[in-house]
C-alpha cells in the first residue's frame, strides 16, 4: 500500500497533490521533494497554487460523467479536483485496494479519507475543475 504525503501547511495543497500523483504511479517521491514541486507550480505563501500553474503540469482540465470517471479510476488512474474558484483546495482521488479514496482532503485528520461512490459523484459534480491524470507528472 502506498504511503501518501500529507499537507503540513495551509497553502501547498497543489504541490502535495502532484507529489502524491507521482507516488501513486510508483515514483520514489518523499516530503523532502516538496520544494521542487512548489517551484514547478510557483506555490508561495500565502497565495498557494494557481490553476494556470497546475494546468501547465497536468494539462487541460475536463469534465466527465460519473460513470466514465469511475471507470477511469478503476483503470488505475487518478483525478485531481479543485474545490473553489481562485483559492480552492486541490486534492487527489484514486482507488486503492478497490476502495475509493481522497488524498489530502482535510488539513487536519488522516491523509486518506475513504468515500462512497455517491460522495464521489457529488464531489465531482460540485468541483470547480478536474484533471484526469494517466501518468506521473515528470517533475522528478
Amino acid at each position: 500500500m502506498t504511503r501518501f504525503c500529507k499537507q503540513r501547511d495551509r497553502y501547498s495543497c497543489g504541490p502535495v497533490a502532484l507529489l502524491n500523483i507521482d507516488k501513486h504511479f510508483g515514483r520514489q517521491a518523499t516530503y523532502k521533494d516538496l520544494p521542487r514541486y512548489r517551484k514547478r507550480v510557483r506555490c508561495k505563501y500565502p497565495s498557494g497554487t494557481y490553476t494556470r500553474a497546475i494546468s501547465k503540469v497536468l494539462g487541460r482540465a475536463t469534465r466527465r460523467s460519473f460513470k466514465k470517471a469511475k471507470q477511469f479510476l478503476q483503470d488505475g488512474n487518478c483525478i485531481v479536483v479543485q474545490t473553489k474558484r481562485k483559492k480552492g483546495h486541490y486534492y487527489l482521488v484514486m482507488i486503492d485496494r478497490l476502495d475509493l479514496g481522497i488524498v489530502n482532503i482535510y488539513q487536519i485528520g488522516p491523509c486518506i479519507h475513504r468515500i462512497a461512490p455517491q460522495e464521489l459523484g457529488s464531489k465531482l459534480k460540485n468541483s470547480y475543475r478536474t484533471w484526469y491524470v494517466k501518468e506521473a507528472t515528470g517533475i522528478l
